[in-house]
This record gives structure tokens, C-alpha cells and sequence, in this order.
């Protein structure tokens, strides 16, 4: 989120990539939260945040080459032990959404800082602004403790 901010800062607005893209990044902005999708049709489900190992390889968006993830930092995991994202940071190249995505999960993260009431209101903006501009529809599959 915050090379975003920064990206926004310098050129007075945000890079255009796709509709999906567009809409949670702007909703990222606004918020300060971190946004980020992933093609469920790419992915393994579930999904678990955990503690990563450290033997696990990770190939970031825009790489084909992948790199070693350090033992004790957090990240998103598919059932097929695939690192989608570090935290979500870093995004991983085979989970990416893309025109063609069909389905997505989205994921939103906030710090100690974001009250329950802006997590809950940037879950909200962020179903409202993707599914107006990008149609279908939404269900919220898990909540933070205190959502």
C-alpha cells in the first residue's frame, strides 16, 4: 500500500491495470488498508494465513524466476502449500487477476491502527465499488476477531 501511495503521490493518480485492480486499489488508498485479489480459479482452497517456513518458494507478480521466503514471516497459503502472497505485499505471479478472472478473492488487511468500524467499512466500499464495476457479487468469508 504504501508504494501506492507513493506511485499516487508522484503522478497524481493510480496506475490503471483492470477494473478489479482499479476499484480495490483506489479503495486501498482511500482507506490505508492493504487490498489485494487473487483468481480462485488459480488457487487450491482454503486459504490460511501462517507462519511461513522458510523452505517455501515464492515468485512475486511480474518475476518468472522464484525467490526463497524467509522462516517466521507471514503469508497467505493455498491448499496446495503455494504462497499467494506475502502477507498481502507482495502478490504471487500464478495467482494474479488478470481480464479473464472470473472469480477472485479479495483480501483486506488492516493494523492495530484501523478501528473494527474502518475494516468493516472498507470490506463494504470495497464489495460495493468491485462488484459495481465489475458485476457479480460478493460474500464475505471470513471477518477479523472483533468484526
Amino acid at each position: 500500500m504504501e508504494r501506492l501511495i507513493t506511485f499516487a503521490l508522484k503522478r497524481g493518480d493510480l496506475p490503471a491495470i483492470n477494473n478489479l485492480v482499479d476499484a480495490y486499489n483506489f479503495i486501498s488508498v482511500r482507506s490505508r488498508c492493504s487490498l489485494g485479489a487473487h483468481d480462485l480459479g488459480r488457487i487450491a482452497q482454503p486459504v490460511s494465513l501462517r507462519l511461513l517456513t522458510g523452505r517455501e518458494t515464492f515468485t512475486p507478480l511480474g518475476r518468472d524466476t522464484p525467490m526463497s521466503v524467509t522462516a517466521g514471516e507471514f503469508g497467505y497459503v493455498d491448499a496446495a502449500d503455494r504462497v499467494l502472497c506475502r502477507l498481502d505485499l507482495l502478490q504471487a505471479e500464478f495467482s494474479k487477476v488478470t481480464t479473464s478472472t472470473a472469480n477472485a478473492l479479495l483480501i483486506v488487511e488492516g493494523t492495530a491502527a484501523h478501528t473494527p468500524d474502518v475494516l468493516r467499512q472498507t470490506i463494504a466500499d470495497a464489495i460495493e465499488l468491485v462488484t459495481r464495476h465489475c458485476g457479480g457479487s460478493a460474500d464475505i468469508v471470513a471477518l477479523p476477531h472483533g468484526c
